[in-house]
């Protein structure tokens, strides 16, 4: 395995699991958290993984007070991963 190849290659629910702990570190080095997110913008290579990624997703965003969100079925992904995220917040 290289540095850059995807982990977990057919596990959805596992790449959202490290996808948003990248995304709190990023987040903690701006001093920042989940609190300060406004929008996501969600990419799927298929839509049947949508239950795998909200179990995560639920884990961080609390659904009361949850930033906007749109999620997209696309094509392909870099590096075939199954999923991504764009993530705006406010600091």
């Amino acid at each position: 395995m290289r540095v850059n190849d995807i982990l977990y290659p057919d596990d959805c629910q596992r790449q959202t699991e490290r996808m948003i702990a990248n995304i709190q570190a990023i987040l903690d080095a701006a001093g920042a958290s989940f609190q300060d997110v406004v929008e996501n913008k969600v990419y799927l290579t298929d839509l049947e993984n949508l239950a795998a990624f909200e179990i995560v997703y639920g884990k961080y965003f609390d659904y009361v007070s949850a930033p906007t969100r749109a999620c997209l079925q696309v094509a392909q992904l870099p590096q075939n991963a199954l999923v991504a995220m764009d993530c705006v917040a406010v600091i």
